[in-house]
């Protein structure tokens, strides 16, 4: 987990490039080191996360991308639109000839616009479709979490729970919204989050202050959703930034799900197992987010993909 600090004081590496960022490994908690990022990075906001590369704003029109873990970077071509993204995603790595990076935006209230960046490309394609009757009305409003790249298309999940993917074919590009929302056990709801896991669309619903978490898995042939009970050998990372998942590593982190959150110094998870929410090796059970440290600029990054 990367972790924005704003330190008062900013420490430079021996290349002199600023040590602004933190990495802490969910398993290994006194494992905590700085990281340094390059100097034109510097002032930039992290807008995602994915597969061990980031994707950063800078200013109103400027875009970059980089792998903290090999320091490869670059910026896409420049365009005003990129400030009205509440958010955004790419399919691979940016540096890979099939990336394709997208985002949404509102252009009326009756009309929504997708950009996307196909690699090797000089300026950024847009499509515009009509706003659905139920989902999608206000894409103006970050949504839970950034969509996620599945099976070639683009899935967007709204704040209301609804579904929605963009798919482009034959160079033209299509949009759809299902009918059928992620269930909410009620209006008061923390965070929904749209994740890849195991091969499916699975998504996480916290309630207020985490005081429950329930997980659906989106069946495309029915175009209904399922509870999940159990994720097996599986563990979900959520933040609005970066929802990855992973099969567990080390024993111990299968079936759970983690947050950018700690509690005396450990990274606070949920157990499917148990249906509670824990922190590091202890067996003591918390009632909800309350008492734990939320780092609000922080993002999920998965060291696993070279440049």
């Amino acid at each position: 987990m990367v972790l924005n600090n704003h330190r008062d004081s900013i420490e430079t590496n021996d290349a002199g490039d600023p040590l602004l960022w933190d990495v802490i490994d969910p398993s290994r908690p006194d494992a905590e080191y700085p990281m340094s990022i390059p100097k034109s990075f510097e002032g930039a906001t992290t807008t995602f996360s994915s597969k061990g590369w980031l994707l950063a704003r800078k200013e109103c029109d400027c875009l970059l991308f980089l792998n903290p873990f090999t320091r490869v970077s670059g910026e896409y071509p420049q365009d005003e639109s990129l400030v009205c993204f509440p958010d955004i995603s790419f399919s691979t790595a940016p540096t890979a000839p099939d990336c394709v990076t997208i985002g949404m935006y509102e252009l009326t209230s009756d009309w929504i616009a997708i950009k996307y960046f196909q690699h090797g490309d000089e300026e950024w394609n847009v499509c515009e479709f009509p706003t659905h009757e139920k989902g999608f009305k206000d894409p103006q409003i970050p949504h839970s979490s950034c969509p996620v790249y599945h099976a070639g298309a683009f899935y967007f999940l709204d704040k209301e729970g609804y579904l929605g993917v963009f798919e482009r074919k034959g160079g033209e590009g299509s949009w759809r919204v299902f009918d059928k929302h992620a269930p909410m056990r009620c209006s008061s709801v923390f965070s929904s989050n749209i994740v890849e896991c195991d091969g499916q669309i699975v998504v996480v619903v916290v309630g207020h202050m985490g005081m429950w978490v329930d997980v659906f898995r989106w069946d495309n042939q029915a175009e209904d959703w399922n509870k999940v009970e159990s994720l097996g050998n599986w563990t979900i990372f959520i933040n609005p930034l970066s929802c990855f998942s992973t099969e567990a590593r080390r024993p111990g982190m299968e079936n759970k799900i983690y947050f950018p959150r700690l509690h005396g110094g450990h990274v606070v998870f949920y157990s499917m197992e148990t249906a509670t929410l824990q922190f590091g090796a202890s067996e003591e059970v918390l009632n909800d987010f309350h008492g734990t440290k939320e780092f609000l600029n922080c993002c999920w990054i998965e060291p696993c993909w070279s440049d």
